[in-house]
Parts: structure tokens; C-alpha cells; sequence
């Protein structure tokens, strides 16, 4: 679990310009403490999904700056091995307002988590999947658990494989079905109930975890 902070820095994470490597799949975990349920389900919690990701997928948590926490905490604070980084309104906003105009992201207004692959090259070459982890009382509950699911394909290696399939299933659908399809895709996979989100086009731009 990484803490990004800014927008800029999170671009030079995904080219390979800071830190040893250069990750080609990822979660950008977009999440506003100020959200009572998704501090109580998910945030409180991001000791063990640090633990249990290891290091074979990096999620990336905007808008949290490290600071020097005097062994104190509040409740704008986040903490992963013993580092306290601070809800910030303006860089979390800015993020999510680039994220949307670079790879067509719509601002997040309850806690949404990006499962992204980006080889490199323009943004809009990226493939995503994105996830509103709080439609619903027992999305957000479920959302550790949809998280661990994660962990354990990236750690079989199997993360670029599992988008292949997903998307090779789904295209092979009207858009008649799709819905039904997509929602039972994403339970094969990812272990979670779903709902499709479908536009005029009827693609699918987006998942509500039921």
C-alpha cells in the first residue's frame, strides 16, 4: 500500500521514474477519510492489506501526506508501518480531477478503487476497471475481502492473464446480456457480487460492489 500524495509523483511511480521498478498493474484506491465507512471498513485496515499484498501489486492512496506525527494521531491520519500521512483536501481533489482528464476516471464520490494496467505510452492505452466500493452497506463490508482476492491473483501472477480473460468474455456478449455477464465474470474472478454500470454505448464503464 503506498501513500502517494500528489498526482505528479504518482506519474513518475507508474513510468518506472522512482523506485527500482517499473509496475505494469496497479489499484489506485481513492478514499476520503472524512467518509465514515470507508475509514471504518477500509482505511482502519490498511496494516493487513499491506501485509497481504506484499509486494506483488501496488496500491496507490492519493491525497495522503507523510508528516512527522510525534507518536500522535487524529482523525484525519492514516498509518502504514509506523508512518502517519495526513488527509489532504486540495492534493486528493487535484488527483482525482487529473486522473479524470488524463484517463477518463470520473471524480470518485465514495471511496472507488482503479485496477489499472499501464505498459506505458499515451494514458488512454491503459486499461481499467473501476469499482465504487460503497454503494451499498454490504459493498463496503465486503471490500477487505475483494482486496485480499486481488492480492492472491497478483501473487500467482496472474493479474495481466485474469484482465485478458475478463475482457475476452466480455466482448463476446451482446449488450443485451452484458450485464448479467459482466456481474458473473467479475464473481468468477474477483470472489464479489457486482452490479455492471452500463452507458448509452452499452459498455461498461464501471462496477457498484452489491
Amino acid at each position: 500500500m503506498w501513500p502517494i500524495g500528489t498526482y505528479e509523483r504518482f506519474l513518475r511511480k507508474i513510468k518506472g521514474q522512482e523506485g527500482r521498478r517499473k509496475v505494469n498493474y496497479f489499484g489506485i484506491l481513492l478514499c476520503d477519510i472524512r467518509q465514515a465507512k470507508a475509514k471504518e471498513y477500509i482505511l482502519n485496515y490498511l496494516e493487513v492489506f499491506d501485509d497481504e499484498s506484499y509486494e506483488n501489486i501496488d496500491f496507490y492512496i492519493p491525497g495522503y501526506i507523510l508528516r512527522d506525527n510525534n507518536g500522535k494521531t487524529d482523525n484525519s491520519s492514516i498509518s502504514i508501518k509506523g508512518k502517519y500521512y495526513k488527509y489532504d483536501e486540495q492534493e486528493y481533489f487535484k488527483f482525482c480531477k487529473k486522473l479524470e482528464y488524463d484517463f477518463n476516471v470520473l471524480f470518485p464520490f465514495s471511496a472507488t478503487l482503479v485496477l489499472m494496467e499501464y505498459l506505458g505510452g499515451d494514458f488512454s492505452n491503459a486499461r481499467k476497471m473501476i469499482f465504487e466500493l460503497e454503494s451499498s452497506e454490504e459493498g463496503i463490508r465486503s471490500a477487505g475481502k475483494f482486496f485480499i482476492e486481488i492480492f492472491r491473483i497478483a501473487a500467482e501472477g496472474n493479474m495481466g492473464q485474469t484482465l485478458d480473460e475478463i475482457s475476452r468474455r466480455l466482448s463476446g456478449e451482446s449488450k443485451k446480456g452484458i450485464i448479467l455477464a459482466g456481474g458473473k465474470t467479475i464473481m468468477n474472478f474477483f470472489g464479489v457480487d457486482v452490479e455492471p454500470i452500463i452507458n448509452q454505448l452499452g459498455e461498461i464503464t464501471k462496477y457498484k460492489i452489491k
